[in-house]
């Protein structure tokens, strides 16, 4: 934090975001679903997928012709949909509130989306649903990144995923990438030039890298070896074969922004409502909060957090005392703003 050379409240930050997408033309309701996304990422300190990634997203929209989102199939609680090349925030925001509406309906709505772009971080779909007292489930294939077990070609994505559920005062929030740690990790080190942790990645010839550039040509190294491997393989079958989409070695990359990236995501939303009242569902939830806060801890640890417990601490920080800028990070932004006509940040 000691390179942090600004703090911006998250309403200004959305309002230069939405600026910065007028400019090029993108509707008010697409813009909000891309700037509520990347600021949710930066509240809860999940910079890495905030506003960072906009100047990509803006390079594909000014690159890569896009479309309007469209339902092409659908039945009582399932649908898919086509999003139009548009940034991957647009289709799965609102796959995620078909899913939702479906399952007020139905108990369960499960929605597929192809033709679609790197969507930032799967937490935020799944608070959609957690938003509505439901329980939600995100996914995304990914472009190729990691090596299977036992061998040096790289073929599949990474393809992170997230559990969301209502909590006791706060969402517990599960969001996970199938590798390591995510490519974006990587990339945030090259610019800074710092070098990754050991077992972070693979160069080339499949030898462990702190090089964040040999890290980058080479392979991410999958969580729990075989383990995560496996599950990326069900990841990418699960979002593309019911879209008909690609799978990960034929997802495109981010930075070709004359490219379609024709990416899949798969989102559900769980009423449990019929199942268990939310009086129940509240008390079983506190129940086991409360046990898992008793636990005896270690020498130097002061508390075990649940998953998503620890993003909540910092975006209600976050929410009071605004967001932190690094220098460097200002710079692209500004670049980006001045690029399109923009106010700067």
């Amino acid at each position: 934090m000691n390179d942090v050379v600004k703090m911006i409240s998250a309403e200004r930050a959305d309002e230069w975001g939405r600026n910065v997408l007028k400019c090029i033309s993108i509707s008010d309701e697409y813009a909000k679903y891309i700037i509520d996304q990347l600021i949710f990422c930066n509240l809860r300190g999940v910079d890495t997928h905030g506003l960072i990634h906009l100047d990509e997203y803006v390079n594909r929209y000014l690159n890569c012709a896009s479309e309007p989102v469209r339902i092409v199939k659908e039945s009582a609680n399932m649908a898919v949909i086509d999003a139009g090349n548009n940034s991957g925030q647009v289709g799965a925001t609102i796959a995620m509130n078909t899913a939702i509406e479906k399952a007020r309906e139905y108990g369960c709505g499960l929605v597929w989306v192809k033709n679609s772009n790197h969507f930032g971080a799967a937490s935020y779909y799944s608070s959609l649903a957690v938003k509505e007292n439901m329980i939600g489930f995100t996914a995304t294939n990914a472009h190729k990144g990691m090596a299977p077990w036992g061998s040096t070609e790289i073929l599949l994505g990474n393809n992170p995923y997230s559990f969301g559920m209502p909590g006791p005062g706060f969402p517990i929030m599960l969001d996970m990438a199938l590798s390591v740690v995510a490519k974006g990790k990587l990339r945030t080190c090259l610019r800074e030039g710092l070098p990754l942790q050991q077992g972070w990645a693979l160069d080339k010839a499949g030898n462990p890298t702190t090089d964040p550039q040999e890290g980058l040509d080479g392979s991410l190294m999958p969580i729990a070896g075989h383990k995560g491997c496996g599950m990326s393989v069900m990841i990418d079958l699960l979002c593309a074969v019911i879209t008909q989409g690609c799978f990960a070695w034929d997802v495109g990359y981010i930075g070709a922004a004359d490219e379609k990236m024709n990416s899949s995501h798969f989102l559900m939303a769980i009423d449990y409502s019929s199942m268990v009242s939310k009086e129940e569902y509240q008390k079983y939830i506190q129940t086991y909060y409360d046990q898992y806060k008793k636990v005896s801890l270690k020498e130097g640890v002061n508390d075990v957090y649940l998953p998503g417990e620890i993003e909540w601490n910092i975006e209600s920080k976050r929410r009071k005392e605004g967001i932190p800028f690094t220098a460097k990070v200002l710079e692209r932004l500004n670049a980006l703003a001045d690029k399109v006509g923009a106010p700067r940040l």
